[in-house]
């Protein structure tokens, strides 16, 4: 098992042993999670320490027997810090005389450690932050199990912390990185700064500026340290292999490594910004141990004249979107300078890279209200419901320099949401893109988040946006595992269907042959200039239906049954067969009556009335059914047609055509940004609207392919009312010829060449549906 993952276990069960211990002691809210964390942040720094010979050999190790194992582990701490004179790093990590942390528990938790027989030597720095990850998400665990069965502690002050550390979580959008995604990052965005800005003469390149705007624990800077420590000695080593060299040294194994002096110069290279000034902290804490890591032991001289100030090293507390000068007040108490990077923020970061946080628009506006009054107003991608990560977009290409690079981990729905059109538009705008690579069918985060990384490169339109930069490819990858691709293609983000990307448009990504029959369909009339197409409810009339809906078996022919799109399938309405889930109830048969109506806007109500399609709003693929007589009322993630703006098309002809394979494979493929995983997908109005539709041609010899559809979904139609309730298995194969038959001709109403057809037949998403 790798070390990082055992000691993040015995942290866990430490923290358990901690706040059991802790339940009947009077701490406040921010004393109790920060002290925990400081315990053991501190127990894992002398570990890791007396591995790599910076602390007398067992000196941790002794106080397993220790009478005063508390005491002395105080003491321990203050040698190790005073060696190096970080006076900064023993106060900010200080062990509180008055927390009744015992002595036995102390003796448990060092015996626990030691007895793992984990390997000190490959426990790296990163272990900082991925302690304080755990920490957190450890309290926002326990406040969830505190509010099923309060059995942790009936402490008043203990609830009021676990409250505040998962507010502090779910506000903020705090979602860890995994290592794989951060290593990745990391070495595209630095290699591709070394490709591209000095390809012939690395010995003259520069250090790159590297910035994290949103960095939590350190990850990816610590990272970046890494990888630039290493690329550096790679090369000293190649043009001068020897002792001699003053900028290489010999560590305690007597290997050659960077000198101090080389080391912090890299080490100013790197910046970072978070909210959380235990973030902060930690970042600075794990670069410092980082920097002093080849020391040879805790007795030599350059032990103390070497290592730098901890809080010298370049990590800054604030919020990285909101920049004011220095003598300007500000009502946003979390507002940042950029003064803090003199030099790197007047020229520009070479590198802008990190994990922007995942906060929609719905939570920014009840819980950071100020925040989104100020992005609406300083950032052009702060239109429409936008969510965070696009104005981090924004931010990320203003920091960075003509000629440099960003990468940031950000939701797939960048690729198509409507509100990050204007983040797509500024993308293509001011940069070339060099890759994305798609993790959004992998498990990265414990959040409903689906995330892809891109990585671009800033250009200049005025000097430097050729034709040929504007319209490189892009490299597409998508992640079957956190590490292994699945596939990989080249792809066009820049050019539709010979047009310049709108701001509307999404970006295609996927086989080449599926994006060209894409861009072609393209061609062709879109549902939203032919028939209306709205969304069912807003939030507020799904809350208001909540309290209309009443349970009842035999409505009236007046009385409105409800669905969603639980109770929806291709053709067919469950209502009755299904259960309803609605805003956490659930409902066999949901009906809103008659008496209830008025409490329904005249509009909604009109629609409501009329014949209609209802569509699926969460599905694996288009699920359409028709209510002709408008008696069905369609609930919260639904959408509707209505009938045709202009002409006479029959609602039946675009209910098959909304059916059809192709109208799946185009949106599964057009909208990937609202893929979720295992295959699902958020289809609203907006991307209803955009699927191209073939006119009937009237003029056709009869019988023509328009009244054969109709005919086929009447069929349909009729068969499945007739076995509501069950179908045989002669049902289920008429059903599937008249599908088979319904494709067949919408593919002949499109045009669709063989090859064409064969790429929707063996499209992966609609073949892990039907096989």
């Amino acid at each position: 098992m790798d070390v990082h993952i055992s000691v993040l276990k015995l942290a866990e069960s430490w923290q358990k042993a901690i706040v059991a211990h802790w339940q009947h002691a009077d701490s406040t809210q921010i004393e109790t999670r920060i002290t925990v964390f400081n315990w053991l942040a501190v127990i894992v720094c002398l570990y890791w320490a007396e591995g790599r010979r910076l602390l007398p050999s067992q000196r941790l190790e002794s106080l397993r027997n220790s009478f005063d194992a508390s005491e002395q582990l105080g003491l321990l701490w203050w040698d190790f810090c005073n060696q190096f004179g970080q006076k900064f790093l023993f106060q900010k990590f200080q062990l509180s005389a008055h927390v009744p942390i015992s002595n036995k528990l102390i003796q448990e938790i060092i015996d626990s450690l030691y007895c793992s027989a984990l390997e000190q030597t490959e426990l790296s720095t990163n272990i900082l932050g991925m302690l304080y990850e755990a920490n957190l998400s450890f309290f926002d665990a326990v406040f969830e199990s505190n509010k099923q069965a309060q059995t942790i502690s009936q402490s008043t002050n203990f609830k009021l912390l676990n409250q505040h550390t998962n507010q502090f979580k779910k506000t903020n959008g705090i979602y860890y990185t995994p290592q794989p995604v951060v290593q990745y990052v990391v070495k595209a965005t630095i290699d591709c700064y070394f490709k591209h800005s000095h390809p012939l003469s690395f010995a003259d390149a520069p250090i790159p500026q590297v910035l994290d705007p949103t960095c939590g624990g350190g990850a990816f800077l610590l990272s970046a340290y890494q990888h630039l420590l290493d690329r550096y000695l790679d090369y000293q080593l190649l043009v001068w292999a020897n002792s001699a060299n003053p900028a290489l040294q010999r560590d305690r194994y007597g290997q050659l490594q960077l000198s101090f002096k080389a080391r912090q110069h890299i080490l100013s290279a790197i910046h970072g910004i978070d909210l959380d000034p235990q973030a902060v902290l930690i970042t600075q804490v794990s670069l410092w141990l980082k920097f002093i890591e080849p020391i040879s032991s805790f007795d030599e001289s350059e032990s103390s004249s070497s290592p730098i100030p901890i809080d010298s090293i370049s990590i800054h507390c604030g919020n990285a979107l909101i920049a004011i000068d220095d003598q300007q007040n500000d009502s946003l108490t979390s507002d940042f300078c950029w003064r803090a990077f003199p030099n790197a923020a007047s020229h520009g970061f070479d590198i802008v890279m990190g994990n922007p946080p995942y906060i929609d628009a719905e939570q920014m506006t009840v819980d950071l209200p100020a925040w989104r009054s100020y992005c609406t107003a300083h950032y052009q991608t702060a239109t429409g419901n936008w969510d965070l990560f696009c104005v981090f977009i924004e931010k990320a290409l203003q920091l960075c320099r003509q000629g440099g690079f960003t990468s940031l981990v950000v939701p797939n729905k960048l690729l198509s949401a409507d509100y990050a059109s204007a983040a797509r538009l500024l993308l293509s705008q001011t940069s070339r893109m060099v890759s994305i690579r798609d993790y959004s069918q992998v498990s990265v985060f414990a959040a409903s988040v689906y995330p892809i990384v891109y990585i671009n490169q800033k250009i200049s339109l005025q000097t430097e946006a050729t034709d040929s930069d504007i319209n490189q490819s892009t490299a597409y990858e998508q992640m079957q595992t956190l590490e292994q691709i699945g596939e990989t293609y080249e792809i066009s983000l820049h050019c539709r269907s010979d047009r310049v990307t709108t701001p509307a448009q999404p970006w295609l990504v996927g086989k080449p042959s599926a994006v060209q029959l894409l861009q072609r369909l393209e061609q062709l009339p879109k549902l939203g200039a032919i028939a209306q197409v709205l969304g069912a409810a807003t939030v507020a009339e799904a809350y208001l239906l909540k309290d209309l809906i009443q349970e009842n078996s035999a409505p009236s022919i007046s009385d409105f049954r409800l669905v969603n799109s639980g109770t929806i399938d291709r053709y067919l309405l469950h209502w009755g067969q299904k259960p309803l889930r609605y805003l956490k109830q659930s409902y066999c048969h949901p009906v809103v009556a008659e008496i209830s109506l008025a409490a329904l806007s005249p509009k909604r109500l009109a629609q409501a009335k009329q014949a209609k399609i209802i569509v699926a709003g969460m599905t694996r693929r288009l699920e359409c059914a028709f209510d002709p007589t408008g008696s069905i009322l369609a609930g919260k993630s639904t959408a509707i047609v209505l009938p045709p703006i202009q002409g006479a098309i029959d609602l039946r002809y675009l209910l098959a055509l909304l059916n059809s394979r192709l109208a799946s494979f185009y949106i599964l493929n057009c909208f990937q940004g609202n893929r979720l995983q295992g295959g699902y997908l958020r289809i609203g109005a907006p991307q209803l609207r955009q699927i191209p539709i073939v006119l009937p041609d009237y003029n056709q010899p009869q019988p023509n392919r328009y009244d054969r559809i109709i005919d086929l979904v009447d069929q349909r139609l009729r068969l499945q009312l007739e076995q509501a309730s069950l179908l045989t298995r002669d049902n289920q194969l008429q059903l599937r010829a008249i599908d088979q038959e319904m494709d067949a001709l919408v593919y002949a109403l499109y045009q669709l060449e063989d090859g064409e057809i064969e790429t929707i037949a063996n499209d992966p998403s609609l073949l892990a549906i039907h096989g």
